[in-house]
């Protein structure tokens, strides 16, 4: 989990060669970092972030859900992110608690899926 936090905060300060590394050495594509970074950057589509990510988790894999709520919030995905967020709440995903009240999750706190997400776990 420590070294997801540390691939957003990478990701999110721009620093695009650490976040490579940290990423390989998590068994990330190595098409994903720069996916996210070019949806972060205008220069890319959300879309294909949103492919790049979704290869890490899924209702019958719940565990990158939690990494992917992250990625997917920090792309810029809003969507993506619930849809995350609701596969590692459905899994009870234990990081699921310490993550949902990072910055990067400022956009999509007003959704209702957001808040159900947030009840469920009794936060």
């Amino acid at each position: 989990m420590a070294q997801a936090v540390r691939l957003v905060i990478l990701l999110h300060d721009g620093d695009i060669v650490r976040a490579a590394r940290i990423g390989a050495s998590m068994g990330l594509p190595a098409t994903l970092v720069p996916a996210v970074t070019a949806a972060r950057q205008g220069s890319g589509g959300v879309s294909d972030a949103r492919n790049e990510i979704a290869l890490l988790y899924g209702p019958d894999r719940p565990d990158g859900a939690v990494v992917g709520a992250l990625l997917h919030a920090l792309a810029g995905d809003g969507a993506g992110a619930l849809d995350a967020l609701e596969i590692a709440y459905a899994a009870r995903l234990p990081s699921l608690p310490l993550i949902v009240r990072l910055p990067v999750f400022a956009e999509v706190r007003k959704d209702p899926r957001f808040g159900a997400v947030v009840r469920g776990m009794g936060l």
